[in-house]
């Protein structure tokens, strides 16, 4: 009786692990799509501040 218990809750904690790893990933993920967000129009910005300052500079 007592191993049966003892295997299920084993059972449930790998299954609780492995939603643990999947909500990591997931938010890693939704990490990654937030700095990218925020990184991408900044990234342009840069760009488009070089081109001028270079456009200046031959003026």
């Amino acid at each position: 009786m007592w191993g049966w218990h003892y295997s299920r809750r084993k059972k449930a904690e790998g299954r609780r692990k492995k939603e643990n790893a999947v909500t990591a990933i997931f938010s890693l993920f939704q990490n990654v799509r937030t700095l990218l967000m925020v990184a991408i129009p900044f990234i342009f910005a840069i760009y488009i501040i070089a081109n001028y300052l270079k456009v200046g500079r031959e003026n």
